[in-house]
């Protein structure tokens, strides 16, 4: 192998550690940083090869899964599940906004997340209201919040 092949591999590896540490495809990144420790000269390229190349291959395979998800369907949601999940997620929002604390705005992040892809009755009102208790985040408007979120809570029981 050339300096150039050795480089451009190492490049690569680093790409590869690099992305899967921004999805947080943990194993991934571990074995991508293997990979390029060993193009470095440091360990066997071709064992830590094979295990990034499986590790790859399980986030595609993931990613390929979620696809299925991404299209949201025309049915009404009954999943009580996903319901629960929802309310879980809005009581452990209200307590944050109780306590003013800012990781509020990480839970309604993952709360508008996980309600775009699903078609409940309300469904529009459920966005319209997690819409409204962000931009109250925004200016730190807890109160207001509060306010749209026991307003959602009492909607979806």
């Amino acid at each position: 192998m050339s300096a150039n092949d050795a480089e451009l591999m190492t490049r690569e590896a680093h790409t590869l550690k690099s992305l899967a540490g921004t999805i947080g495809a943990k194993a991934l990144y571990s074995s991508s940083h293997e990979l390029e420790q060993a193009c470095l000269g440091k360990k066997a390229v071709r064992e830590t090869l094979a295990k990034t190349l499986d590790e790859l291959n399980i986030v595609l395979q993931s990613l390929s899964n979620l696809s299925s998800f991404s299209e949201p369907n025309n049915t009404k949601n009954s999943d009580p599940l996903i319901s629960s999940a929802i309310t879980s997620k809005l009581e452990e929002l209200k307590t944050y906004l109780e306590d003013y604390d800012t990781e509020a705005v990480y839970v309604v992040e993952d709360l508008i997340s996980s309600v775009g892809n699903v078609d409940f009755e309300s469904s529009k009102n459920v966005k319209t209201q997690l819409v409204a208790i962000s931009k109250a985040l925004q200016s730190f408007d807890f109160d207001t919040a509060l306010v749209h979120t026991c307003s959602l809570q009492s909607e979806l029981s």
